[in-house]
């Protein structure tokens, strides 16, 4: 799955097992996007502009595993092997070889997902306004 960045799309799709599927989200309301997010077992992040890194972590939140690029908002919570599997920003072939090591080793996107989660619980609503109000300097 994926939000942004199509300029990645073809070498990602190419790089899929034939068991895989990509399902592009760009252009998505923010319904049809958590709905998807809900049914979808990986996310990949493309977009190596994203400044706030918040579609990695939404992903992260539905319980996606996440492979791809931060950003430049993503090091917050996208921690290499930690949380997500990190591919450095424009690696177009870091992120082929990382979406084929995501889709051959369960234990290893599993472990991903699991510590993710834990890591997204922290994150929440009021939280995140409190620092958009503080970096705009409104608080």
């Amino acid at each position: 799955m994926s939000r942004k960045g199509g300029r990645y799309i073809e070498a990602i799709a190419a790089s899929l097992p034939s068991s895989s599927s990509l399902k592009i989200i760009e252009g998505y309301s923010e319904t049809e996007v958590a709905e998807t997010l809900k049914h979808s077992d990986t996310f990949i992040a493309v977009s190596v502009n994203e400044a706030f890194g918040l579609p990695p972590l939404e992903a992260m939140c539905a319980g996606c595993c996440v492979v791809g690029f931060p950003g430049d908002g993503g090091f917050e919570f996208m921690r290499h092997g930690e949380t997500a599997h990190v591919v450095a920003n424009g690696d177009v072939e870091g992120l082929k070889k990382a979406v084929r090591l995501i889709a051959s080793q369960p234990e290893y996107r599993d472990k991903l997902r699991t510590r993710s989660l834990e890591l997204s619980a922290y994150y929440t609503l009021d939280r995140e306004r409190e620092y958009l109000l503080r970096a705009l300097g409104l608080e």
